[in-house]
């Protein structure tokens, strides 16, 4: 969609398969599409993909992006780095570089695995809080990722009550985190900054 004109104009086709949740990000001049679920059930966990791909509107071309080593899920999250997108899985993670078309792993996190978390990008560093374990309780800690190194770091402990669905929004080197769900099936109105 182009604002000044008003106007829509239909992307050329994509190498990808058909579907859903797949996570992308936008590196200033063309967006990286990665992962998503390929079956519109959800009995079963479901099937998900490993592959993407790069749009350019400019040449309005795509060209499929190498495998990654790992597959997506329906929690995957993505952020760009400004050379690099980095996607976590709750589970897994994995850093592409567009410039080479590689992925290269990302060491485990020092967090359990999770479901309904957020991910932003802040001052340098990749910050993962809450979520829940598969049919077990709600947390209420996260991490960091520091690409430069390579490594995670515990966040500190939080003031808030465990939840995922939560909103997360980066700032001032930190994250801002809001609402979520749900402890005895209620919704919460309250929220916290990570300040560095």
């Amino acid at each position: 969609y182009r604002p000044g004109p008003r106007r829509w104009r239909r992307l050329a086709r994509s190498p990808l398969s058909p579907r859903s949740r797949p996570v992308a990000v936008w590196t200033g001049d063309r967006m990286l599409v990665w992962g998503g679920r390929l079956d519109g059930g959800f009995e079963d966990g479901g099937r998900f993909a490993s592959d993407g791909a790069v749009y350019v509107p400019r040449t309005d071309r795509w060209q499929p992006m190498a495998p990654a080593p790992m597959d997506s899920n329906e929690d995957a999250r993505a952020v760009w780095t400004g050379a690099r997108m980095l996607v976590w899985t709750g589970t897994a993670g994995a850093e592409y570089d567009p410039a080479g078309d590689r992925w290269q792993p990302l060491p485990p996190a020092p967090i359990v695995s999770r479901r309904g978390f957020s991910a932003v990008w802040s001052g340098g560093r990749l910050l993962v809080w809450g979520g829940h374990r598969d049919g077990e309780a709600l947390l209420a800690d996260g991490a960091a990722y520091h690409p430069a190194t390579r490594t995670w770091t515990v966040l500190p402990p939080s003031p808030l009550r465990p939840r995922g669905s939560h909103a997360a929004v980066a700032a001032s080197r930190g994250m801002v985190i809001w609402g979520g769900c749900c402890e005895d099936s209620g919704h919460y109105a309250d929220g916290a900054v990570y300040a560095p």
